[in-house]
């Protein structure tokens, strides 16, 4: 029947676009006219709304997978920054570190050269260190009690240490002290630039 056909094309438009009720109506109407009955009026229109159901999950399901899609995209570009940002401050911060630990060494070294200008083999030989004096700046330098080392070395007795032989070891324990104080200082600097990275990671270390 033209009718029918016409109809029914009517209502699949309307189903598929979703206008529920109007396609209601529209069954509704057919029924009132004796176009078809009560009974095919019901089961094709619950087969109709199962149908736009699943056809409304469908399209749930795949708007979750774009967002989920979205969000990984976003969170991978975010550790892609951080990643960057970090290996950024790193490289700053070894930039100033290293120049700085070069010219504590290269301070160093220049002080132990001078060393023979300024402590002469005379001077070496008018000075005696005993062994009070070289035990005191042992327990300076690594913290532990002056304590005797043996009972047949009296504090006044000689040492065997040479004058110029002491300042070298004063000017290497200066630069170990300043290298480590460097070291710690870049550290720090290097902690508060992995924070700030991760934090902003739009942002330049």
């Amino acid at each position: 029947m033209p009718v029918l056909a016409a109809a029914w094309t009517a209502l699949c438009a309307a189903l598929k676009s979703f206008r529920i009720t109007a396609a209601a109506l529209l069954y509704a109407g057919l029924v009132l006219g004796g176009v078809v009955g009560t009974e095919v009026f019901e089961r094709t229109f619950r087969f109709n709304l199962l149908f736009i159901h699943i056809e409304g999950l469908g399209a749930q399901l795949a708007d979750l997978k774009a967002k989920d899609a979205q969000a990984l995209k976003a969170a991978q570009a975010h550790v892609a920054a951080v990643a960057s940002a970090q290996v950024q401050a790193t490289a700053n911060v070894m930039a100033a570190y290293t120049p700085t630990i070069a010219a504590i060494a290269a301070k160093a070294q220049t002080l132990t050269q001078e060393i023979p200008a300024h402590v002469t083999p005379k001077d070496d030989a008018d000075c005696t260190l005993n062994v009070g004096a070289v035990r005191l700046l042992d327990a300076a330098a690594s913290g532990l009690p002056a304590l005797p080392d043996a009972p047949s070395r009296p504090d006044d007795a000689p040492s065997g240490l040479a004058l110029s032989g002491l300042v070298a070891t004063d000017v290497a324990n200066d630069e170990a002290a300043a290298a480590n104080a460097e070291q710690l200082s870049a550290l720090q600097a290097w902690v508060r630039a992995q924070a700030a990275a991760a934090a902003t990671p739009g942002a330049k270390p």
